[in-house]
This record gives structure tokens, C-alpha cells and sequence, in this order.
């Protein structure tokens, strides 16, 4: 649905509400006005909602882009890493539905990168199945599913479908003051992506562009706890932000410093601006990273 012609409606039915409520002439004229105001109020705050989601979702790196990182630098398809499609109907409470729609969602993209296409349409289904137990199926349309069926040999072409899904889903979430549970299906989602990654590492041997990009996360991290911080009066979400804070204060320890950025032409003559950024990491802190995060992602997918 586009967005302004939905927020328009918003204004249309919290006018009309509040035209409902009015008495004589005199009052309705009165309330014209507070229901302009508050219907204006209104927009502005569902605005508000859907460009911080906006920006949490774009600051922090696609599940997408962490797997076709872990791809380039070799790393196989490993399917005990991604949760298990038969746990999702022993997901019950709405905490367990939307912690694991945003870690289905993560193992859907991974799926896709790696082009398995029979898991990648399963996981397809795992995420809408939990979406209609949360009662946000419109979220993800018919029209969608047929585009993956359609597309399913199609990566490129899968990893837009994905990505366009669940920006639609958190685009939904906000428009529709479920501000909660957009706050746990982004963090758990954010936090499979981190599990994904670190599990991928082989200590022995570990892939230095990975090992940045994990620790690259902080950054992201940051922009993710802001987010979720304004929604931490409910219960599930604060315990959901506990976590991220232990994720946190692994993450004080390990530098990572954007370096200078700069602005050069290639050879087809097109400006090109890149940059490095500063990282440290200790091996001790790379396996306690992957330690606590292995942890919080396995009470998150576990049934009970």
C-alpha cells in the first residue's frame, strides 16, 4: 500500500472519531480543530516510527551482505547453523513468534545467498506462518510469495524479494503501533546475523574480512540499542535490550575507528569514494563475542 495515501486514511479516521464525539455547533467547531491537530499529531508520530525503523534497518549490514561476505571468502553452506523449520509451530507466545520470525527471516536471506533453493522457500513459509500467529499476515502478501516461487532460481532476484519483505514488515509493524514487536523482530534478527558470522570463523585459520565485519558490528550495535531502548517499558523488549547490553560490553573493548575517507576516479572515469576503518580485535575477545552470542541465540530459538 503506498505510505501516503495510508497515512492520509489515518487523518481521515481519527478525524472522524473525533467528529463522532463533538455535541452542538458550537463544540464540533471546536473539535474540528483538536481533531485537525491531533490527526496531524498523528501522522507525525507514525512518520516518526517508520523513519527510525527506516534508519535502524539500513544502518545495520543486511543478513544478506554478511553472507555473500561469508561466500566470498569461501565459507560453505552449513545447514546446522540455520534454526530448525520444525520448531516453528512450537513457537507459542508472542515473545518466542516475533524473536524467531526475525531469526527466520536472517536464515531465509543465508539460505538464499548460499542458492538453496528448497530451504529458502521453506524458510519463506516459516516466516509467514509466524507472522499470521502474530496476526500481522498482511505483512507478507500472496503477491510476495509468488514473486519468490517465481524467482527462486533467481538470486539477485531472491535477495531483492527478501530484503523488499521485510522492510514491507517493518514498514507494517510501525504503521500499525507494534512498535514492540518490530523492536524484537530486528534485534533477533541482527542477532542471528552476528551468530551466523561467528560461527562461520575457523579459529584456526580465521578470515580476516570477516573478522572485521564482526567486529564492525559495534557500530551498528549502537544504532540498534537506540532504537529498541524507547520501548524497553515492555517487558520482553528490556529483556531483549538486556541481552544486546551484554553483547555491548564485549564490544567497549574492541576498537574500531572509521579512518579517512577518500575520493578517487576509476577508470571508466566514475568517482569512487572508499575508506578503512581501524580494527582490533583480540582472539579472547573474538570467542567470548562468539560465546555470549551463541548463548542468547540459542534460549531465543529453543522451545522452551
Amino acid at each position: 500500500m503506498n505510505k501516503n495515501i495510508l497515512l492520509g486514511g489515518i487523518a481521515v479516521i481519527a478525524a472522524g472519531v473525533f467528529f463522532a464525539c463533538g455535541g452542538g455547533e458550537a463544540d464540533s467547531s471546536l473539535n474540528k480543530v483538536d481533531s485537525t491537530k491531533i490527526a496531524g499529531d498523528t501522522i507525525d508520530d507514525t512518520k516518526s516510527k517508520i523513519e527510525q525503523a527506516q534508519k535502524v534497518y539500513y544502518s545495520i549490514p543486511s543478513t544478506s551482505e554478511m553472507a555473500s561476505l561469508l561466500t566470498t571468502a569461501g565459507a560453505e553452506y552449513n545447514m546446522k547453523l540455520v534454526n530448525d523449520i520444525n520448531f516453528v509451530d512450537k513457537y507459542t507466545t508472542p515473545r518466542k513468534q516475533a524473536l524467531n520470525l526475525g531469526i527466520y527471516g536472517a536464515d531465509l536471506n543465508y539460505c538464499s545467498i548460499y542458492e538453496r533453493t528448497n530451504e529458502t522457500m521453506f524458510y519463506m513459509e516459516c516466516t509467514r506462518s509466524l507472522a499470521e500467529k502474530l496476526g500481522i499476515e498482511n505483512a507478507i502478501t500472496d503477491e510476495t510469495v509468488t514473486r519468490a516461487e517465481e524467482n527462486i532460481d533467481n538470486r539477485d532476484s531472491m535477495l531483492t524479494i527478501i530484503s523488499d519483505m521485510f522492510y514491507e514488515l517493518e514498514e507494517y509493524l510501525a504503521e500499525n503501533d507494534k512498535d514492540e514487536l518490530s523492536a524484537l523482530v530486528i534485534g533477533a534478527g541482527w542477532v542471528e546475523g552476528l551468530y551466523l558470522a561467528t560461527q562461520t570463523v575457523n579459529e584456526k585459520k580465521p578470515n580476516q574480512d570477516i573478522m572485521s565485519r564482526i567486529a564492525e558490528q559495534k557500530l551498528s550495535l549502537g544504532n540498534l540499542m537506540k532504537f529498541i531502548e524507547q520501548y524497553i517499558a515492555d517487558e520482553d523488549v528490556k529483556s531483549l535490550f538486556d541481552d544486546l547490553t551484554r553483547i555491548s560490553k564485549i564490544y567497549e573493548g574492541i576498537v574500531v575507528e572509521k579512518q579517512e575517507t577518500k575520493v578517487s576516479t576509476d577508470s571508466d572515469g566514475k568517482t569512487v569514494i572508499g575508506g578503512t576503518t581501524k580494527v582490533e580485535m583480540s582472539t579472547e575477545q573474538f570467542k567470548e563475542l562468539r560465546k555470549v552470542v551463541k548463548e542468547i541465540r540459542d534460549s531465543y530459538t529453543k522451545i522452551k
